[in-house]
């Protein structure tokens, strides 16, 4: 029985994010029936959602013409951005649901097709000793990258989940502490909700049904909102985890092993490798393509809405002497820097894991093989030394430098927010 692909141990822990919203990761392998199910399922869900989207900004507007303070109106701002973030995600899954299945596919021949060069790795003649021993090591250290980037992406997509289950929860229990206090100090049943509606629900059924109503749409923005990233994540560590795997091949077939001269009279199995590693590069260049495709413009709304929502929610923690509110948004806040922390640091994975392999052919000792090799080498080099990387819509790079200058807006339109509130008191 073969052994389960990594990729595919990784895909499976999210599994449970996909199986009530209507997306997918296994589009072409559904009938139509179950196209049409998905779809169904999805429309209902996205109209669920969005009533309450609709009511919030409906009270919103309402807030601004009653004269509501800024600090009011400024607490549903973070709400209805996440849920709306959320909302785009799957509506960019749905529109490139085909594409995701052909990016994962990809991933999954290229961790294949690296098997199989792990396994004819052996195919230039070394003494046994030593060719025994080079096995030996090779196993080792594939197993050790594969384990720390796939450790890094657990950890991520476990912060990712847990940050925004956190927020959800806080955002739907607090209101249920708040009215539990008020009736125990003043005998009164004041019912809140966790999102402002635009009309009066304070009947106990009326409001039971709002809240359970609220309580499965914090659900919808969990899995819309984690589902694609966390499939951003998985794409991520596995392209740098092939960027690796293919740095150390090259690294193997241009060093010497135990003075065993891994190139010496094996012209046609040094091509051979070689023109494989050149091919298997060029497969990892078209997922990073491919994953652009995809997110790119998710990219993008994350880095536009970010720096809003760090504002605003900096801006609530700072102002309001009120615990519960601090509490929430303190979480919403910890939950906004991490998602684009780990968006920006794993676009940077990719950047500096591409680059890798140039360094490697820089370093090597090739210069006395046959011409038409070193012309082979000199191409890779040169074509690695083009670092690839994902865009925001090909405004900004996605790297850790992106991640500063989001934290620089961010500051910038807090402080400026800050200097008009403190004047207008």
């Amino acid at each position: 029985m073969a052994e389960q692909l990594h990729i595919d141990k990784l895909l499976q822990k999210i599994k449970f994010l996909f199986r009530f919203n209507g997306l997918s990761l296994e589009s072409r392998k559904r009938t139509k029936v179950e196209t049409i199910i998905c779809r169904c399922l999805y429309v209902f869900n996205f109209l669920w959602l969005n009533m309450d989207v609709l009511g919030e900004i409906i009270w919103f507007l309402d807030g601004i013409n009653n004269g509501k303070s800024f600090l009011e109106l400024s607490y549903t701002t973070p709400c209805v951005g996440i849920s709306v973030l959320a909302d785009f995600q799957s509506i960019i899954h749905i529109l490139k649901e085909d594409a995701i299945n052909q990016l994962i596919e990809e991933l999954r021949e290229l961790e294949k097709k690296e098997r199989n060069l792990g396994k004819n790795s052996n195919e230039l003649e070394l003494s046994r000793e030593c060719e025994s021993e080079l096995e030996r090591l090779e196993n080792v250290e594939r197993k050790e990258i594969i384990k720390e980037e796939t450790n890094i992406c657990n950890f991520a997509v476990m912060s990712q989940m847990f940050w925004i289950f956190m927020t959800s929860l806080v955002f739907t229990l607090i209101p249920l502490i708040i009215t539990a206090v008020k009736y125990f100090k003043t005998n009164e049943l004041d019912l809140i909700l966790p999102f402002p509606v635009p009309f009066d629900v304070k009947k106990a059924r009326y409001w039971a049904i709002m809240y359970m109503h609220h309580v499965w749409s914090s659900f919808l923005v969990i899995q819309n909102g984690t589902a694609f990233i966390t499939i951003f994540y998985i794409c991520c560590s596995f392209i740098r985890i092939h960027f690796r795997l293919l740095k150390y091949n090259f690294e193997r077939i241009v060093s010497d092993v135990d003075g065993c001269e891994i190139i010496s009279n094996e012209h046609n199995k040094f091509r051979c490798k070689l023109i494989n590693l050149i091919k298997y590069h060029q497969d990892i260049i078209s997922a990073v393509n491919l994953l652009e495709f995809v997110s790119s413009n998710i990219i993008f709304c994350y880095f536009t809405a970010s720096s809003v929502l760090i504002c605003l929610t900096g801006f609530n923690l700072t102002i309001s002497n009120d615990m519960i509110i601090v509490l929430t948004f303190a979480v919403f806040l910890l939950l906004s820097l991490t998602q684009i922390f780990l968006l920006c640091y794993f676009g940077d994975m990719i950047v500096s894991s591409s680059m890798e392999v140039s360094d490697v052919l820089y370093n090597s000792h090739l210069t006395l093989a046959d011409p038409k090799l070193a012309k082979l080498l000199l191409l890779v080099q040169i074509r690695a030394q083009k670092p690839c990387k994902l865009t925001a819509a090909n405004y900004a790079d996605l790297n850790l430098r992106a991640f500063t200058k989001i934290l620089s807006t961010s500051w910038s339109y807090f402080a400026l927010l800050n200097t008009m509130y403190s004047t207008d008191i």
